[in-house]
């Protein structure tokens, strides 16, 4: 399992600093540019300039993940310990860690899903392409990965920023 000796391996610095900015500029990306394209252009368009927007600065965070070389979200680590937790045996004792172990291994389109809708189409496709610390870009799988996430995400997003668009101009127009 997780032991002290692979949390060696891990630059928490790295991962810390990354963490940051990255939360920070998807926030700035989904809670203010996004309802404001929606609002501005509709479902449709906006959801088209925001599915390019967001497809077009995935693809560069990808790009310098794979130029740096640095697992600066800590998403290679994760990856690592889910490779340890799937290599469970079936002599495992907790139930809690078998039940684990057979969603990594049986839950692809699970894991595919919940990353584009909790993440984006960087995160997903760098959790979800093949090996661990192989930064070494976009494969034909990987492409694949990459381009349903950014449809999955982004349809969410205008889903859901329309909905709060249009939620806030309700109650708006109630107060006035």
């Amino acid at each position: 399992m997780v032991t002290a000796e692979l949390l060696k391996k891990f630059d928490f610095k790295a991962m810390g600093v990354g963490y940051l900015f990255f939360v920070g500029t998807n926030q700035a990306f989904d809670y203010v540019l996004y309802p404001y394209v929606i609002y501005q252009r509709g479902p449709l368009w906006g959801g088209i300039v925001m599915m390019l927007l967001s497809a077009a600065s995935c693809l560069v965070s990808v790009l310098i993940y794979d130029l740096v070389k640095k697992d600066w979200l800590g998403i290679e680590a994760i990856k690592e310990i889910r490779e340890e937790i799937k290599n469970i045996g079936k002599y495992e004792r907790k139930k809690i860690r078998k039940m684990l172990a057979w969603f990594l291994r049986k839950g692809r389109w699970a894991e595919f899903l919940f990353l584009s809708l909790k993440f984006d189409p960087f995160v997903t496709t760098v959790y979800l392409r093949n090996g661990v610390k192989k930064f070494n870009g976009f494969k034909k799988e990987e492409w694949r990965i990459f381009i349903g996430s950014v449809f999955v995400s982004n349809a969410y997003w205008t889903a859901l920023s329309f909905s709060g668009v249009e939620i806030f101009l309700k109650i708006f127009d109630q107060i006035q």
